[in-house]
């Protein structure tokens, strides 16, 4: 046996108002539907919301570690190659800053894109800077 409708009505009163209401299932089951939507939504932003900040905090860490890199490096070894790492690396801060204010407005897929966009314009100040020494690894003593 399959309910095809509920019927409420309720009559009475100093007027004899009538009232109700009629519930069919189609109607139960796209509310359930509905309710697991948006349960499921909520959960996707909140992964994705996790997934930026992730992004974000590791293009924040080589963004620090490409400066420090930078500020040890030999100033008299290719002055024009330190520019364009210097480029680089603002570069990505800018790029940071995008995904900052896109995390800000709630658009945390356009700032986990932006993050990443950062962490690649920080792959060539990474490789050209583990190749070559900074001066303060020079200067340790045994």
């Amino acid at each position: 046996m399959t309910i095809r409708k509920i019927r409420f009505r309720q009559s009475g009163g100093f007027a004899g108002f009538v009232r109700g209401c009629e519930l069919v299932p189609e109607t139960l089951d796209s509310r359930e539907r509905a309710q697991t939507a948006a349960r499921e939504a909520s959960e996707r932003k909140a992964t994705l919301k996790l997934s930026a900040d992730r992004t974000m905090t590791a293009a924040a860490e080589a963004i620090s570690r490409a400066e420090v890199r930078l500020k040890g490096a030999d100033p008299n070894r290719g002055a024009q190659r330190t520019a364009n790492l210097r480029r680089g690396v603002d570069h990505a801060n800018a790029l940071l800053q995008e995904a900052r204010a896109a995390m800000a407005a709630g658009k945390y897929g356009d700032a986990e894109r932006a993050a990443k966009a950062a962490l690649v314009a920080l792959a060539p100040v990474s490789a050209s800077s583990e190749r070559t020494p900074a001066k303060a690894a020079a200067r340790r003593r045994p």
